[in-house]
Protein backbone atom coordinates (compact mmCIF):
# COMPACT_ATOMS: atom_id res chain seq x y z
CA UNK A 1 0.00 0.00 0.00
CA UNK A 2 1.63 3.39 -1.34
CA UNK A 3 2.07 6.06 1.25
CA UNK A 4 0.34 8.75 -0.93
CA UNK A 5 -3.89 8.75 -0.44
CA UNK A 6 -4.28 9.48 -3.47
CA UNK A 7 -1.99 6.82 -5.14
CA UNK A 8 -4.03 4.26 -2.27
CA UNK A 9 -7.00 5.49 -4.02
CA UNK A 10 -6.04 4.09 -7.44
CA UNK A 11 -4.98 0.89 -6.15
CA UNK A 12 -8.17 0.09 -4.24
CA UNK A 13 -9.70 1.10 -7.43
CA UNK A 14 -7.74 -0.66 -9.65
CA UNK A 15 -7.12 -3.98 -7.69
CA UNK A 16 -10.47 -5.48 -8.63
CA UNK A 17 -9.18 -5.84 -12.49
CA UNK A 18 -5.81 -5.93 -11.70
CA UNK A 19 -5.77 -9.09 -10.38
CA UNK A 20 -7.54 -11.11 -13.04
CA UNK A 21 -4.78 -9.69 -15.56
CA UNK A 22 -1.53 -10.19 -13.37
CA UNK A 23 -1.95 -13.56 -11.57
CA UNK A 24 -3.54 -12.26 -8.04
CA UNK A 25 -1.40 -9.89 -7.57
CA UNK A 26 -3.26 -6.81 -5.21
CA UNK A 27 -2.15 -3.38 -5.62
CA UNK A 28 -3.09 -2.51 -2.00
CA UNK A 29 -1.94 -4.98 0.52
CA UNK A 30 -0.48 -3.83 3.77
CA UNK A 31 2.54 -5.61 2.92
CA UNK A 32 4.46 -5.30 6.77
CA UNK A 33 1.43 -5.59 8.56
CA UNK A 34 0.62 -9.18 6.89
CA UNK A 35 4.35 -10.22 7.16
CA UNK A 36 4.13 -9.44 11.25
CA UNK A 37 0.42 -10.67 11.37
CA UNK A 38 1.76 -14.16 10.05
CA UNK A 39 3.65 -14.49 12.84
CA UNK A 40 7.55 -13.07 11.31
CA UNK A 41 9.56 -10.03 12.55
CA UNK A 42 11.10 -8.00 9.98
CA UNK A 43 14.53 -7.85 9.94
CA UNK A 44 14.58 -5.25 7.31
CA UNK A 45 12.58 -3.49 4.65
CA UNK A 46 12.45 -0.73 2.10
CA UNK A 47 9.77 0.44 0.38
CA UNK A 48 9.18 2.69 -2.55
CA UNK A 49 8.04 2.96 -6.42
CA UNK A 50 9.65 1.56 -9.03
CA UNK A 51 9.72 3.59 -12.84
CA UNK A 52 6.24 3.69 -14.24
CA UNK A 53 2.71 4.50 -12.92
CA UNK A 54 2.70 5.07 -9.25
CA UNK A 55 -0.74 2.62 -8.19
CA UNK A 56 1.19 -0.42 -9.83
CA UNK A 57 5.09 0.80 -9.08
CA UNK A 58 4.95 0.77 -5.20
CA UNK A 59 7.31 -2.18 -4.29
CA UNK A 60 8.51 -3.67 -0.87
CA UNK A 61 11.93 -5.42 -0.70
CA UNK A 62 12.90 -7.01 2.58
CA UNK A 63 14.17 -9.98 4.72
CA UNK A 64 11.72 -11.47 7.80
CA UNK A 65 12.28 -14.63 10.27
CA UNK A 66 10.27 -16.57 12.12
CA UNK A 67 9.12 -14.36 15.44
Amino acid sequence: MAPSGSVRWWQDQLTPAWRRISGGCHLNRPIRSLIEDAGFRIDRIEAGYMPGPKPMTFMHEGSARPG
